[in-house]
């Protein structure tokens, strides 16, 4: 078992699928919004709930569900129309009816929205650095074309030992066979 940001818990399953966890208020239940949605949907209101906080962490992790409302009619297994759950749960102030954005989502997941920021910000950085290391790449490999060649044409005419290594490295980088100056010579 690894853990995540604010104590969440990532655990593999007997099939190898990673299972994510996700925060709920400890008194989510007892919820002036939860008694509601039991008064309105029966005892099957919990799972219905708790379904979609994890529909939200599944697929959409700023727990905003506009546009996604048959989505999550169908993951919940809701029976009615996906208009009907909505209306369900913005009566009951489980859901955001601007916004449609579930009850208490960024208080008690924000950690969520955090981190896929986090791991979008991270996933640019590597790609900018991957870009510069190729360019980076080419230049050296441009380089070394340069002093290759060098030394083929010009290591021969000036002299510099017919096209060794050094001798081409010292022409590309204009470095000639220089005698080092003796102090106190003239």
């Amino acid at each position: 078992m690894a853990f995540g940001p604010e104590g969440a818990a990532t655990v593999k399953s007997a099939s190898g699928l990673a299972r994510a966890w996700f925060g709920v208020a400890c008194d989510l239940h007892a919820s002036p919004g939860m008694v509601r949605l039991r008064r309105a949907a029966g005892e099957y209101a919990d799972v219905l709930f708790y379904r979609a906080i994890g529909w939200c962490k599944q697929y959409e992790h700023t727990g905003q569900i506009a546009g996604h409302w048959r989505d999550l009619a169908d993951f919940v297994g809701w029976d009615g129309t996906p208009d009907d759950l909505r209306a369900l749960f913005i009566s009951c102030g489980l859901a955001d009816g601007d916004r449609d954005l579930l009850y208490d989502w960024e208080a008690v997941n924000g950690w969520i929205i955090e981190r896929a920021q986090r791991e979008r910000r991270r996933a640019a950085k590597n790609r900018r650095k991957e870009a510069a290391d190729e360019a980076r790449k080419e230049r050296i490999a441009a380089q070394r074309r340069k002093v290759a060649q060098s030394g083929r044409k010009e290591g021969r005419k000036e002299g510099l030992g017919g096209g060794t290594r050094t001798a081409r490295v010292r022409y590309a980088y204009g470095i000639r066979n220089r005698k080092p100056e003796r102090k106190g010579s003239k």
